[in-house]
């Protein structure tokens, strides 16, 4: 239920989401778009994302109430 209404808020303000599943093994969540950044937390094969962003070759994520970012490589885009 709370994921329709933070689906259809972000719509009527204009915002794209996307939905991301994730493709490979032990993939990093990124606290910023750089494979230097702190690690926020490391997702496994099927977990499923909310896409809000992207920057260059990552996807800036929702993941249980904070911004991250993902390699593009490591996601299946849903429509």
């Amino acid at each position: 239920f709370a994921l329709a209404i933070f689906y259809l808020l972000f719509n009527y303000y204009g915002i794209d989401i996307k939905k991301g599943i994730i493709k490979n093994e032990k993939v990093f969540l990124m606290s910023a778009p750089a494979a230097g950044a702190d690690l926020v937390n490391m997702l496994q094969k099927g977990d499923c994302v909310m896409i809000t962003d992207q920057t260059d070759f990552w996807y800036k994520v929702k993941w249980k109430d904070q911004d991250a970012y993902i390699r593009i490589s490591n996601v299946y885009l849903v429509q």
